[in-house]
């Protein structure tokens, strides 16, 4: 994405995409011969806080197996894992995608959640500049993301659902 973080540009680099073993994403994976890291359980409340044990020891193994140098991820939630699985050792860098507007979150808020983080991609130009102004560190909008400055929504749904794109 243009973030130029240091070790991590070299030939032959892998990626792994990571999520719960079920849904479309692992099938589309399995269909495409991409990479699939499965046996997270994720989730959301009360949900995550029980599963966030074994999630943590998943995620240390597979750093460790792998060698991962970078995790990128897109929710609060991943995020929290990521930084409990480095807390000890710094042993991979933290990229996070930003869906949504951060400056819907306050100062401390956001300065906090960027303190886990070593860069961030955006899927609009102005959070671009919000995120690195307001943290200082590496951003870069991912285009053609959602440029908010041409973006028209679609006024009626789609008739037919397009086809899985990783």
């Amino acid at each position: 994405a243009g973030l130029n973080l240091p070790g991590t540009l070299r030939p032959g680099a892998q990626a792994w995409l990571g999520s719960r073993d079920e849904g479309a994403l692992a099938e589309g994976c399995a269909r495409l011969g991409v990479p699939f890291l499965g046996g997270f359980g994720l989730g959301r409340g009360a949900a995550r806080l029980l599963r966030l044990p074994r999630d943590w020891r998943r995620l240390n193994a597979a750093v460790r197996e792998l060698k991962i140098e970078v995790v990128h991820l897109h929710r609060s939630d991943d995020q929290l894992l990521a930084r409990l699985g480095r807390a000890r050792r710094r042993r991979f860098l933290v990229v996070r995608t930003w869906h949504r507007d951060p400056a819907r979150l306050s100062g401390p808020l956001l300065r906090e959640a960027a303190k886990s983080c070593d860069a961030f991609c955006c899927v609009a130009r102005e959070h671009e500049a919000l995120l690195r102004e307001r943290t200082g560190k590496p951003c870069q909008y991912l285009f053609p993301g959602v440029d908010t400055e041409l973006f028209l929504p679609r006024a009626r749904p789609l008739e037919a659902e397009a086809p899985l794109r990783l």
